[in-house]
């Protein structure tokens, strides 16, 4: 069984997406040991696995590797697909390629419904791309998966499909309370002195950091949290003009604020733990992983009031309406909360990787 696969995830520095297909093409490696793998992308891609059965079809024409990779993947990738007998084909984000041969049967995995919800937040690109492609390609996919059952829900309410499963993200062994040695041996990187609030996203409008840092400067109006830094973890998006002014305008105003940019999985577990609390704020959310991610290393965590990030979090987060007001109030309460004979009571979700690799394979053995 050759399996093809949409290549988009795997450019540049993994944000959600991109770690969500990575880990599952891990475990379907190990899930599938008959199939082969093939890639399809214009660009240089980091590959999720290396070995004989994992290649790459990359674009070798000049105007080819010039277009913006969506707009390649939708206009190219289904004739180099046609072109070597792919037997199955991944749609790993959101749209399958237009001239995808009909004789192949396609997975298409379905994130969220931002376009729909929150259309503003998107580039004018991707919104078009994702109004225009999202409802013809969901007819044609012959599987269709979810990443939670919110957006399954949503997906058999807007388009009457029903999602044939729900491959959830999960968090990795390592994120967990860390040890006392790895206390001991934590360096915190510079400009991190003071106690923080921590916010892991990727810095585009729909995460709604300018409502955290209005929240922020509430409480410090109000005498809470003076002591308190903001760190922000992830790489740069889109449309943040608005944020850049908040961020600067909240330094004047004497937030101190560190930008962590992107790190490692392995350097996140750590800043979980030491953070009074881990806030994500956003308006939405197909998922949530650093919700689920946070929940896992112990720390106190507010998250935006949205049936997919219950998901994500199930009892053990303080959840808020995603405004100052309610951020403001929410952080308040989980830290007084915090450590209380309640809290240990509640549990988070408890699913791995391993589990979700073996119904993401499941999906593909049902294509024979």
């Amino acid at each position: 069984m050759l399996i093809g696969i949409d290549g988009r995830p795997f450019y540049g520095k993994a944000a959600g997406t991109g770690r969500y297909v990575t880990e599952l093409c891990r475990q379907l490696d190990e899930a599938l040991p008959e199939a082969r793998f093939r890639i399809y992308a214009n660009r240089p891609v980091c590959m999720p696995v290396r070995n004989n059965r994992w290649s790459v079809c990359d674009e070798h024409t000049l105007w080819g590797r010039r277009l913006p990779a969506s707009v390649w993947y939708w206009l190219r990738a289904g004739r180099l697909v046609a072109k070597d007998g792919v037997n199955a084909f991944w749609g790993a984000a959101n749209f399958l390629p237009l001239d995808l041969p009909a004789a192949v049967p396609s997975v298409l995995t379905v994130y969220d419904f931002v376009f729909r919800l929150f259309p503003e937040t998107l580039t004018r690109n991707n919104r078009v791309a994702l109004q225009c492609l999202f409802k013809p390609t969901v007819e044609r996919a012959t599987r269709v998966v979810t990443i939670s059952q919110g957006t399954a829900d949503r997906l058999q309410q807007w388009y009457g499909r029903t999602a044939d499963a729900v491959v959830r993200p999960a968090a990795a062994p390592w994120f967990a309370p860390p040890q006392p040695r790895q206390w001991a041996a934590w360096q915190r990187p510079a400009g991190m002195e003071r106690p923080f609030v921590l916010s892991v996203s990727t810095l585009e409008p729909r995460k709604n950091l300018t409502a955290l840092i209005q929240a922020l400067l509430q409480l410090r109006a109000a005498g809470h949290l003076l002591d308190h830094a903001l760190v922000l973890v992830g790489q740069n998006g889109w449309r943040n003009a608005g944020l850049n002014k908040h961020l600067e305008d909240a330094q004047r105003h004497g937030l101190p604020i560190v930008q962590l940019g992107h790190m490692p999985d392995a350097d996140l577990p750590m800043l979980y733990a030491a953070a009074d609390v881990v806030v994500m704020p956003s308006l939405y959310e197909g998922f949530g992983i650093p919700v689920l991610e946070a929940v896992r290393c112990g720390a106190t965590v507010v998250a935006s009031d949205v049936p997919e990030m219950r998901e994500a979090g199930g009892g053990v987060p303080t959840y808020v309406q995603p405004n100052a007001a309610g951020i403001a109030s929410g952080i308040l309460q989980a830290l007084q909360s915090r450590g209380s004979e309640l809290n240990h009571n509640v549990t988070g979700p408890a699913w791995s990787w391993a589990e979700e690799g073996q119904r993401m394979a499941e999906v593909f053995r049902s294509l024979k």
